[in-house]
């Protein structure tokens, strides 16, 4: 029974962790390439979905986190060790991510409203917005498999 809870748990974990990254890796791309000001309107109404789903799953990932450190508390190592080290930075990504994460949500809402002649303006903060949100997070998911595979 706990090897199935740790399984799901892990699961859970890393397909929240796919959502965040996909979702914000595909709205860097559709900032990329959108030109036309239906497209950045669209856009837009797709970032503030994406906003609901990013909280969601980061709800996720960080119920399952503490849920995983749980399991391993009493061997975690401290930060004078090179995986507690690694493990401090992550947790310190993770931070600096809800950080970031809780401007740029607040910039999708913000960007509400804002006539098609300013397309090229939202287009631009939701490429840059979303682009810092999919090299961050593939940061955290490089530390992630560095320390569970060492």
């Amino acid at each position: 029974m706990a090897t199935t809870l740790h399984v799901a748990v892990r699961l859970l974990h890393v397909l929240a962790v796919a959502l965040a990254v996909g979702g914000a890796a595909l709205l860097w791309l559709r900032a990329t390439r959108a030109s036309d000001p239906s497209a950045v309107a669209d856009l837009r109404e797709l970032a503030v979905d994406y906003e609901w789903m990013f909280w969601g799953a980061v709800g996720l990932v960080v119920a399952t986190g503490v849920g995983n450190l749980g399991a391993l508390a009493p061997a975690v190592p401290t930060t004078d060790t090179a995986w507690g080290l690694a493990l401090a930075g992550k947790l310190l990504g993770v931070v600096l991510l809800l950080l970031g994460s809780a401007v740029r949500t607040s910039m999708v809402g913000a960007l509400d409203g804002l006539s098609r002649a300013h397309a090229g303006h939202v287009r631009r903060r939701l490429r840059a917005g979303y682009a810092g949100t999919a090299v961050w997070l593939g940061g955290l998911v490089l530390v992630g498999v560095v320390l569970a595979h060492g």
